[in-house]
């Protein structure tokens, strides 16, 4: 071949998705409060390895011939990634910038090549370092350039500023100066290792700065381009002459100059013809529209690519140049946000849009992933492998046809028209000189017959089945619970360094388990990574032989469809509504298409709208949440708001994070969704009748409530901040501390003329006919408005704390202190609207409030510094109680703060980090842990254990045993302590189980004592007797033993797991010794059993591992209380278990409280598990679920509250899980 992008090279294309990396990358991240979309920024690539930045402040480094994904966290994460560069040298070293101006150095080692010897092999324990350079760039970091050796980075930023970085290798330092302030945007970086020369290319100039010379800055060429643009700069390095390179340096108007390293112009390249001439087009597995070719813009940055060609991109095109010859080599036109492009000698990879990731090259990817590769649940659905199939059909067509072209006639090889337009359209169609077309007598046509591939017979045959219309179903579908064929999820950590942690697979270890077929087919298609394809199956009657010829016919006009399974699902989905649309039948396209992405969510006049929002007369379901789109985008979303996402990982690391994503545990959005914004919300003011959000440009929109569609307007005024009265009928905004109130109301919140109501306010509410605001930490009110009258004198109202925030409905005024303490306003009527005195609101000490509203149902709520939700439903009450709110999986961080706003049936929150807020209008569920009244003892009392399992309801005994190693007992409804002697010393008790009227304790030693005589007369008991063990070989000592009600199991520090059966009431009195029967099963490998824990009801049996894994007995019947197996139990990891009637209770190494919901005598593994706020030592649920647990040594016990929106009487549970998860919904 003469040239390696020659024809006899094959053609420039697109082969295969990258399928693997992007299932690896999450498709949603958490981030403050809210879960964000994770969208990729820039790549980079060398052979081996993959770098990809995102939106989320994380790299991806994917290798592509292991496939494993590792996640790459710079020390200052949560700016967006803007760009980054690899180099590989003794190491790997990857810089990365941001937004924010953070530039972080990767220093990954590289394994070591086991053809060393040994003597050569490094030992000691290799790890990742990270250099963060930060405090000289203070605006997003737009170029990046290593040099050859790694040791030298340069890094240019949006003003123009370039730093330059020396990495010392030995004695792990970095150095970091600013070289050069060119005050525009840096577009490129190139430098050129054997000359020591940075070329620096801005939006304004390029320029070469000589590193040897003390920075000599030399521009190129004599002029400064005409008009800014984005256009880089490069050397091309020739092998001949390495200390004179060239210089191609871009201009407008799609023009080169060619230059020296001396900045002497010797030629100028114009391509703006040979982009007009026909050229090859790049192909790609999804194809873009077939227009004439026209490249929009100016050039971009320039890379260099088999060393002599060079490939720019715009945000629309990319363009593959010859600058030799003056032509185009190849081009594609008509993508959607190209934004990065990154090549290696033989490759060129692009992001186009926010996930869509390409590989383009001659030759197909020798690292792809083949199909046991790839995850089970990926394979069992088979949507991307149909395209395979299509393509191995081609392929054996190519190769019958390469056979028979010379005896064939050329218009009816195959039975397909000999049209070069069709042949092309094909994946791998052969590209053959056929014959001219001769005319043929009926005698002397004969029947082609082909040996026939099993693949292709199986392809006609389901070519022949008879298919629905929809081949893809997105619909609701219930989790089946069968569990006990159950697969293991791998889940594997860099090896290279201990404080790298993985994403990827590795088949040695086995961390979780994942559910069935059918549940992975689920959960998938509820996270919206792969649609699922439903195929008919084959009649069994059809009989396939190698043996048989047969013969092959396609029929014209039949042609492999390469679109890509999103493509086409999207493009089914856009008919199906086009078709309601059309016969006015949307609301049965929504009912039976309830997850599908509903398009054109703009009005005629391109106004922003979040479909099918109906607040005031008719509350928004749970079933949707409304994702934020910019305005002027279309296809907004609406999807479930109750997702399956993960709640569990291991310890973040500042380098590399493990990322576990489990697949059970639910994230309870009850009452909760999500509404687009047209911008970012800084503010929010809400009433009957409208939302109004300001956002960072002073801009306001607003939107009428009461419509179908939540319609978004843009309003001609600015302000910092909007505040409206109920009605809408007072309408003031804030200027930087001046308050002006709208006097010519037109419409709604229309107007154009304000005037000043009040100076220096930091705080204003306004209610039906009164404005109470704060100014200078002191309170103010204004009465007797109205529309006409929207302001008025001010009244003094005096307060003895300085105040920071207020708020008002009907006749209540709550204030937040400079303290955080909050006070209401006590005597308001409508006679005396200023009221006559305050009083504190009693909030627990943990509340450090920073924002507060008053909220529909006569609530109150608070927002902490910590960004945590509370509610209370009597907080002018003495012993007012304060409820918080879980919106999401996870509880509110302390990112950017949010706002609270409320109206007469709706609570709002905004985010001033993100493009939407959460509105609920429906139902408010809220957890609290209370400290335990208990009497009878020393307050200063801390307990160690704490048992529950005994308790029902109001009956039964609470048993607690204190640091100390003192043993009390109480019941549940009073908390009066009785003190109850040990029949051993304390310090030896390891386990207290409790059973009805009974309880066992366990020591050091293995020994089992049991208390005697508890019932309604004495329910502490009467005496302890020791439980006799002889039937028990003397090598085996239990370490762990739980009480059910006619059953106990144990576990012995061996890890072997024993049962006896029999009530624990009435084995305390039986005269013989229990007949302990060994249980069969083993944990996963490499670990052993540690703990075993049974319910009251005989079929939950629970156990943990010494590496903290949850497992449950399947198999247990009332006819075989043993059980067959056990059954791994993924998405936690456990210090501890409580086995309640009806559910799990389970204490994760960190603290935090899950429970799995779902257990059932048929479901013994339950469905999922739901997190619970707090962190506790220690935990125990009583049969009835009542939960006890251990808070800093305290007791505390759990309980909800919910307030329905809707009607006027509120439901209360304390303690009941049962109630509190109703409502609740597996999506």
């Amino acid at each position: 071949m003469s040239e390696p992008w020659s024809e006899d090279d094959g053609i420039l294309r697109e082969w295969a998705p990258l399928s693997r990396l992007l299932l690896e990358i999450p498709h949603t991240a958490r981030r403050g409060i809210f879960l964000e979309n994770v969208s990729l920024t820039c790549v980079d690539i060398i052979p081996e390895y993959i770098a990809v930045g995102t939106n989320i402040g994380v790299v991806y480094w994917y290798h592509r011939e292991t496939h494993n994904l590792e996640r790459l966290r710079p020390e200052k994460s949560g700016s967006s990634i803007s760009c980054v560069k690899i180099v590989s040298t003794v190491d790997f070293m990857v810089a990365v910038g941001d937004k924010g101006g953070t530039v972080t150095i990767f220093r990954i080692p590289k394994p070591t090549s086991s053809f060393l010897p040994y003597n050569y092999k490094q030992t000691s324990n290799h790890q990742v370092e990270r250099y963060t350079v930060g405090g000289l760039h203070t605006a997003p970091v737009t170029a990046l350039e290593w040099s050859v050796n790694g040791q030298n980075l340069f890094s240019g930023d949006l003003l123009g500023l370039v730093v330059y970085t020396e990495i010392d290798f030995y004695m792990n330092l970095s150095k970091a100066s600013e070289i050069l302030n060119e005050k525009y945007c840096i577009v490129q970086l190139s430098f050129s290792h054997h000359c020591h020369i940075l070329l620096v290319a801005t939006e304004y100039r390029c320029i070469l700065v000589h590193k040897n010379e003390s920075w000599r800055v030399v521009q190129i060429g004599q002029k400064e381009r005409r008009s800014l643009c984005h256009i880089g700069a490069t050397f091309v390095h020739r092998p001949k002459q390495p200390l004179e390179p060239l210089v191609y340096s871009g201009r407008s108007g799609l023009r080169f100059w060619h230059a020296d390293k001396q900045g002497v112009v010797h030629k100028t390249i114009i391509f703006k013809d040979a982009v007009r001439k026909t050229h090859p087009s790049i192909r790609l597995l999804n194809p873009l529209p077939v227009n004439t070719f026209v490249y929009e813009g100016d050039l971009g940055p320039l890379l260099v690519w088999k060393s002599c060609l060079l490939v720019t991109h715009n945000s629309s095109s990319l363009l593959i140049l010859d600058l030799e010859n003056t032509s185009v080599v190849a081009s594609i036109t008509g993508l959607n946000n190209l934004h990065s492009v990154a090549v290696s000698q033989d490759e060129i990879f692009i992001i186009a849009g926010s996930r869509s990731i390409m590989r383009l090259a001659y030759t197909p990817d020798n690292f792809r992933a083949e199909d046991k590769d790839l995850p089970m649940a990926f394979l069992e659905l088979k949507v991307a492998p149909v395209a395979d199939t299509l393509m191995d059909l081609s392929l054996k067509l190519k190769e019958t046809a390469s056979k028979f072209v010379n005896t064939q006639p050329s218009n009816a090889v195959n039975g397909m028209v000999g049209d070069q337009e069709i042949v092309s359209t094909a994946a791998e169609a052969l590209e053959l000189d056929l014959p001219p077309i001769l005319s043929l007598e009926s005698n002397a046509i004969e029947e082609l017959t082909i040996q026939q591939d099993p693949k292709i017979q199986i392809l006609d045959q389901i070519g022949k089945q008879s298919f629905e219309d929809i081949i893809y179903s997105t619909g609701k579908k219930v989790i089946k619970t069968n569990k006990r064929n159950l697969r293991t999820k791998n889940v594997s950590s860099l090896s290279i360094s201990s404080e790298l942690h993985s994403d990827s697979t590795n088949k040695n270890k086995v961390c979780n388990s994942s559910p069935s077929f059918s549940d992975n087919e689920h959960l998938l298609r509820a996270s919206g990574d792969i649609p699922h394809m439903s195929l008919p199956q084959m009649k069994p009657d059809i009989n396939i032989s190698d043996k048989e010829p047969t013969s092959l016919v396609i029929p014209p006009g039949i042609y492999p469809d390469l679109r890509s399974p999103d493509t086409i699902l999207k493009d089914l989905q856009d008919k199906e509504f086009r078709v309601a649309r059309e016969y006015h039948l949307e609301d049965i396209w929504l009912n039976i298409n309830e997850e599908k992405l509903i398009p054109d969510n703009y009005n005629d006049e391109g106004t922003f709208v979040a479909p099918e929002l109906d607040i005031k007369s008719n509350p928004v379901s749970n079933d949707y949440k409304l994702l934020p789109e910019k305005v002027g985008v279309k296809d907004t979303s609406i999807v479930p708001t109750t997702d399956v996402i993960s709640c569990h990982s291991y310890p973040e690391h500042p380098l590399i994070q493990e990322y576990f994503q489990q697949d059970d545990i639910l994230e309870e959005n009850v009452g909760w969704n999500k509404v687009a914004c047209p911008e970012i919300a800084l503010t929010l003011a809400v009433s009957n009748d409208y939302i109004c959000i300001t956002g960072p440009g002073m801009s306001v929109h607003y939107g009428i409530l009461g419509e179908n569609s939540l319609v978004w307007q843009k309003l001609s005024y600015k302000a910092n901040e909007l505040k409206m009265s109920p009605s809408a009928d007072l309408v003031w905004k804030l200027d930087f501390g001046v308050a002006s109130a709208l006097t010519d109301e037109i419409m709604g919140l229309i107007g154009c003329k304000w005037e000043l109501a009040a100076r220096c306010v930091e705080s204003v509410s306004l209610g039906q006919s009164v404005a109470w605001y704060v100014s200078g930490g002191k309170v103010y009110l204004q009465k007797g408005l109205n529309k006409t009258k929207p302001f008025t004198d001010s009244i003094p109202i005096s307060c003895p704390i300085q105040v920071t925030k207020i708020s008002c409905m009907e006749m209540m005024v709550l204030v937040l202190t400079l303290e955080h303490s909050i006070m209401w306003r006590c005597g308001i009527t409508d006679k005396c609207e200023e009221g006559t005195h305050w009083r504190s609101i009693n909030i627990p000490s943990s509340i450090q409030g920073e924002d507060i509203t008053l909220g529909p149902k006569n609530t109150a709520w608070i927002l902490d510094k910590s960004n945590r939700l509370y509610f209370s439903h009597n907080y002018t009450h003495d012993y007012s109680e304060w409820w918080q709110v879980k919106i999401s999986n996870y509880t509110f961080e302390n990112t950017s703060l949010c706002q609270l706003g409320s109206n007469s049936f709706s609570i709002w929150i905004t985010n001033k980090a993100s493009q939407f807020i959460f509105m609920n209008s429906s139902i408010i569920k809220g957890d609290r842990w209370s400290f335990a009244p208990i009497t009878g003892t020393n307050k200063s009392t801390r307990w160690r254990q704490i048992t529950a399992e005994g308790v029902f309801e109001d009956n039964g005994s609470l048993w607690l045993l204190s640091t100390t190693a003192e043993l009390y007992h109480t019941m549940p409804d009073s908390y009066v302590l009785k003190s109850v002697v040990l029949p051993c010393h304390g310090e030896d008790v390891v386990i207290l189980a409790a059973a009805p009227h009974t309880l066992w304790i366990l020591t050091q030693l293995g020994h089992i004592y049991i208390r005697q005589g508890v019932g309604k007369t004495s329910p502490d008991g009467t005496k302890w007797r020791q439980l006799n063990l002889e039937q028990i070989s003397t090598e085996v000592t239990f370490r762990h033993i739980s009480c059910g009600s006619d059953v106990i199991w144990a576990c012995d520090t061996k890890g072997d797991v024993y049962m006896v059966v029999g009530s624990p009431y009435e084995i305390a009195t039986d005269i013989f010794s229990p007949a302990w029967v060994a249980v069969e099963g083993k944990p996963q490998s490499d670990t052993v059993f540690d703990k075993v824990f049974v319910s009251s009801e005989t079929h939950m049996v629970w156990a943990l591992d010494n590496k903290n894994n949850i497992y449950v007995r399947e198999g247990i019947f009332p006819d075989f209380q043993l059980g067959t197996g056990w059954v791994v139990v993924s998405g936690v990891q456990a210090l501890t278990l409580s086995v309640s009637g009806s559910a799990v209770w389970a204490l994760s190494l960190d603290g935090s409280v899950f429970c799995r919901h779902g257990i059932s005598q048929n479901n013994y593994i339950g469905n999922y598990w739901v997190q619970i706020f707090g962190s506790l030592s220690t935990l125990s649920a009583s049969v009835s679920d009542d939960i006890w647990g251990v808070c800093d040594g305290a007791l505390v016990s759990y309980s909800n509250k919910t307030i329905n929106l809707k009607e006027t009487l509120t439901g209360e549970s304390d303690g009941n899980y049962k109630k509190m998860i109703d409502g609740w919904e597996i999506v």
